[in-house]
């Protein structure tokens, strides 16, 4: 993977955050192709990435104050069951960056291998406590 190329984590939260039945959300999953990372930032209790776009694509018309908006999916670690959320913003109709935050006093795992993870759609709500 180059390093300008979102991870397979990143791609997987973008696509399960923005799988929600509106036009919006729609629009925006037609960008993740085309998205390129200008930065990571890695903050201990979360993390940050910047995109960019590379090519011409439709600018979506996300209303922010849609109770959908922003887009999230709840996110589970191998050893941290609760550990937080995955949130999409946008900027001019465009996707801008991926959040990922640590619940309370959390810490965000600096290794973020996709087989690490667990992913659940926001909507669905918390996710199973293992057993």
């Amino acid at each position: 993977m180059s390093d300008n190329m979102p991870s397979a984590l990143e791609l997987k939260a973008l696509d399960m955050a923005l799988s929600v039945d509106l036009d919006w959300a729609r629009t925006l999953r037609t960008q993740i192709p085309m998205l390129r990372v200008k930065s990571r930032d890695h903050t201990g209790v979360g993390t940050y990435v910047d995109f960019q776009l590379i090519g011409e694509c439709e600018p979506a018309a996300v209303p922010l104050d849609c109770p959908e908006y922003p887009p999230a999916i709840l996110v589970r670690h191998k050893c941290m069951p609760n550990l937080g959320n995955f949130l999409v913003f946008t900027k001019n109709g465009f996707i801008d960056f991926l959040e990922g935050v640590a619940h309370g006093d959390g810490v965000w795992p600096q290794e973020q291998r996709l087989e690490d993870f667990e992913l659940f759609p926001q909507r669905t709500g918390v996710p199973p406590v293992e057993g």
